[in-house]
């Protein structure tokens, strides 16, 4: 019913977040591109996106409901219910390929600059 959907819809962001932060952990990355990457990771648009690259409309009850926001939505519930279902090793496996895809694009868009003298990279957008 659509109160299970609201509260695993809202698990499912908070679970998103959580999966967020671990994978960004495992990047050695200035704060202001982790920043970057945390806000495409939190648009609906990238929900959207990872809905549609799921074929998860066929699931629905209703798929005439299928607006932007809903397929958010709808993915982020389904991160909720993996999640409270199984475990966090489970959920992690299944959105790591499409973190690392959403990783790629971004850092495709930036471009590294010089070194500094810690070794680490600093990055500028791209013109």
């Amino acid at each position: 019913d659509g109160l299970n959907f609201q509260k695993f819809e809202y698990y499912g962001d908070a679970v998103c977040n959580m999966e967020t932060e671990l994978f960004l952990l495992e990047k050695k990355l200035p704060i202001d591109i982790k920043e970057k990457f945390y806000r495409i990771m939190k648009s609906n648009a990238t929900f959207e996106e990872y809905f549609d690259k799921i074929k998860l409309e066929k699931y629905l009850l209703n798929p005439d409901k299928s607006t932007p926001k809903y397929k958010a939505d709808a993915f982020e519930a389904l991160i909720g219910a993996l999640h409270y279902s199984y475990d966090e090793r489970l959920v992690y496996a299944f959105l790591q390929p499409l973190f690392e895809a959403k990783y790629q694009e971004l850092m495709n868009t930036l471009q590294p600059r010089i070194k500094n003298n810690n070794g680490s990279n600093n990055f500028e957008q791209k013109a």
